[in-house]
């Protein structure tokens, strides 16, 4: 198995603050389409980032990461990331750094706080005349008393 270290220019965008540096690649053989090419060359690729280890996350981004992903996640706080379905290693190389990329950004997206809102009164009204119809048509369901 190979190891190598891959910058991806097209992948990391320069103001990023995943540093593209510290994502190592690992090739081995692949599974995926390529016919006697998979069996010749290592065109399956393993991308690892260790995030404990990067000093421009805060503790609580490393903690929304780990959560966000623990099968991918090794004890060693590696977030890993494959790819073989292209047929050469750069394409999977690639694939790898956008994906790895793709799953960091959204582990470390903090949605807005919901503003409370009330509820408007056509909504009230609206609910409580649904209430008033339910209840007329189980009233006529009842039995009615003869004489």
């Amino acid at each position: 198995m190979e190891k190598e270290r891959f910058m991806p220019q097209e992948t990391a965008p320069p103001d990023d603050k995943t540093p593209a540096q510290n994502i190592t690649f690992e090739s081995s053989h692949s599974s995926g389409p390529g016919g006697q090419n998979v069996n010749k060359r290592e065109t399956k690729v393993r991308a690892r980032w260790n995030f404990e280890n990067d000093p421009a996350l805060t503790e609580d981004q490393k903690q929304r990461i780990r959560s966000a992903y623990p099968g991918r996640v090794t004890e060693a706080g590696e977030l890993i990331v494959e790819s073989q379905s292209e047929r050469s290693r750069d394409a999977n190389q690639r694939k790898a750094a956008a994906r790895l990329l793709d799953l960091i950004a959204r582990a470390l997206e903090v949605a807005p706080e919901r503003q409370e809102t009330k509820v408007p009164f056509s909504a009230k009204r609206a609910r409580l005349e649904e209430k008033h119809h339910t209840a007329a048509k189980k009233e006529l369901r009842k039995k009615v008393d003869e004489w």
